[in-house]
Parts: C-alpha cells; sequence; structure tokens
C-alpha cells in the first residue's frame, strides 16, 4: 500500500505523491509543489484569523505539516509563493506577539543555514542558478518579432526551444508573464498588470477586512512565483484560478460591498 522512502539529503528525494500508491500523485514536484502552497497560505490564515486558541493551534499544526511537504518538494516557485505569502499575513494578521516570535525565528534560521548550510545556497544560486530559464526567455523574445503588440494569440504556445545541452522544452515559457506578452501581446500583458495592480492596491487599503488579507497575500504569492512559473493563463480551469483569478474575484466582490455600503449611506444621507 505504501511506497518509497524519504531521505533527508538535501534533494535526495523530492516529494511528488501521497506514499500511498494512486493516491494524491502528481506526477512531478512542480504540480505537488505549486498545487500545495495556497493550501499552506489557507492554513496559515485560519491560524492567525481563528480567535479560539485550540482551534488556531489545529490549523498552526496543518499549516506546518503542509510547509514541510511543501519544502521537500524543492520546487523554488512554491517556496517563493509560500513565504511571500506568509510574510504578508504575519504583516496584516498577527498580533505583536507573533510577529516578534516570526522574526526571532526568521533570524536564527537565516543564521543557521548560512553557518551549517552555506553549501546549499552556493548550490541553489551558484551551480543550478536559473535551470536554462534563461535560454528559454531569450529564445521566447526573439521569436515576438512583429507581434509585439497583439501576439499570436490567446493560448497559443511556444515552439520546441532547443538549448545548448540539446534538451527540449516543449511545455511553457517558466515565466508567466512572458507567455502573456507571447500569446497577447503588450496589450495583453498590460491589462494583466494593470489589474494587478488595482486589486494589490484595493485589496491593501481593505487590510482590515481579513479576507482582503488573505486574497491580498495569495495574489502577491502567485505573482512571485509566476516569474519562474505556472502556465496556461488562458485556458480551462488551472492552477492561475488559484494563485490569480481567485484572488481578483476575492477583490472585486469586496468593492462591489463598498460601492453597495456607500450607495446605502448616499440614499440614507439625501
Amino acid at each position: 500500500m505504501v511506497s518509497g522512502d524519504l531521505s533527508l539529503a538535501y534533494r535526495a528525494t523530492p516529494i511528488f505523491d501521497s506514499g500511498i500508491r494512486n493516491f494524491a500523485d502528481f506526477g512531478g514536484t512542480p504540480a505537488a509543489g505549486t498545487n500545495y502552497a495556497p493550501s499552506l497560505v489557507f492554513a496559515a490564515w485560519l491560524a492567525l484569523t481563528e480567535k479560539k486558541r485550540s482551534v488556531a493551534t489545529g490549523w498552526a499544526v496543518c499549516a506546518f505539516v503542509i510547509a514541510i511537504y511543501v519544502y521537500f518538494t524543492y520546487l523554488r516557485a512554491a517556496w517563493m509563493a509560500s513565504l511571500t505569502s506568509i510574510v504578508v499575513l504575519l504583516l496584516f494578521t498577527a498580533t505583536p506577539r507573533i510577529k516578534r516570535l516570526s522574526l526571532l525565528t526568521a533570524v536564527v534560521a537565516i543564521l543557521a543555514i548560512l553557518i551549517f548550510k552555506h553549501d546549499i545556497m552556493a548550490y541553489e544560486f551558484a551551480k543550478r542558478g536559473l535551470t536554462a530559464r534563461d535560454e528559454i526567455w531569450k529564445a521566447t523574445l526573439s521569436r515576438l518579432a512583429d507581434h509585439w503588440l497583439t501576439g499570436y494569440g490567446a493560448g497559443v504556445k511556444i515552439d520546441p526551444v532547443i538549448l545548448t545541452d540539446g534538451q527540449v522544452i516543449i511545455k511553457h515559457t517558466h515565466n508567466l508573464y512572458l507567455e502573456i506578452l507571447y500569446s497577447t501581446g503588450l496589450i495583453g500583458l498590460g491589462l494583466m498588470l494593470l489589474t494587478s495592480v488595482s486589486c494589490v492596491v484595493k485589496l491593501f487599503r481593505e487590510r482590515a477586512n481579513l479576507l482582503a488579507t488573505l486574497w491580498l497575500s495569495l495574489l502577491l504569492g502567485g505573482l512571485m512565483a509566476m516569474l519562474v512559473d505556472l502556465d496556461s493563463f488562458v485556458g480551462a480551469p488551472n492552477l492561475i484560478w488559484i494563485y490569480f483569478w481567485m484572488p481578483v474575484a476575492g477583490c472585486l466582490v469586496i468593492s462591489a460591498r463598498d460601492k453597495r455600503a456607500a450607495n446605502v449611506k448616499n440614499i440614507k444621507q439625501a
């Protein structure tokens, strides 16, 4: 029933399934990491906003377990998204005591990594680097030619990119912003960025609303992950619906509520 084992050596055994055959098997670490990062955000938000201590502790335990899973996927995009979202949640929903404890924990963790695991940082940033993403980005940009304004069409995939080592990348651009530029041009990318900035500003202004902090953290984490991963901005329901469209929808709901409240206030004053 249970298969595989887990080595704690760095990147020795990346996780992409539950360990139980045919259950929660994502087929690869990219899908596993990016699928579980939003779950970590939701669990952390519930832990930070729950008033009943026993329930909050339960959610904190859930968040901790999911965080371990996300770490062992060794997917840097999931790490970036999770870390960005958690920092936003801590800034706007945590109590002063939790903020101080989180800051102390972060400082200790960073110092421990720099002292005892500096070789890991050297491997990640010096040896692994962008893992050929720069080649993919350059090849994609070189193919835009006369399509800068409107792109090649929504949902159009890039042609295979042959890297210097002979490997062929077929799936996507490994940068959602570049994919949007390729498929919908500067017009589409501009509209996407305008929507993102508008929602971030609106949600930041409404940060006293607990739901606004959830959508803000999830959106900012998604925008970070889009720099190096995620794909299919236009298509069937996928992760973009969680990282982008769901926070945008939440922002629209909050905006509509504010407009209704303003209209009611104007009617009463009249």
